[in-house]
């Protein structure tokens, strides 16, 4: 289980014709995540994020969760080679005094291998 994750340097402009910037040099959120292997082939995963900050007229925010599925095939007595599909969806937006933008959405697959000690 992960607890904090940073994100830095993120710069948004204040809005309101104030002709500034805002920014913002970390933002600390939590992430809580597991997976479970089945039946020594199948591998189950999920996962969930947030983070948030906001100053001076102005906020950010990002929020995801995830769902992967993947298949283990053992190569040896301590090595596996994985793969797996990640179901994400994820939400960032980003708001100052006169607008507010936002995006979502993704997918990715994964590779792996893995060597027991």
């Amino acid at each position: 289980m992960q607890l904090i994750f940073t994100f830095d340097d993120i710069v948004v402009p204040q809005g309101g014709f104030t002709n500034r910037f805002v920014s913002y040099s970390s933002l600390t959120g939590a992430n809580v995540s597991g997976s479970l292997q089945l039946e020594n082939n199948l591998i189950l995963g999920l996962s969930s994020s947030y983070l948030s900050d906001s100053k001076l007229g102005t906020e950010v925010e990002e929020s995801s969760g995830s769902l992967s599925v993947g298949f283990a095939t053992p190569i040896s007595g301590a090595t596996d080679f994985s793969a797996s599909v990640n179901f994400i969806r994820s939400e960032v937006e980003v708001c100052n005094l006169t607008n507010c933008a936002d995006d979502s959405e993704a997918t990715s697959t994964a590779i792996a291998y893995r060597y027991e000690f």
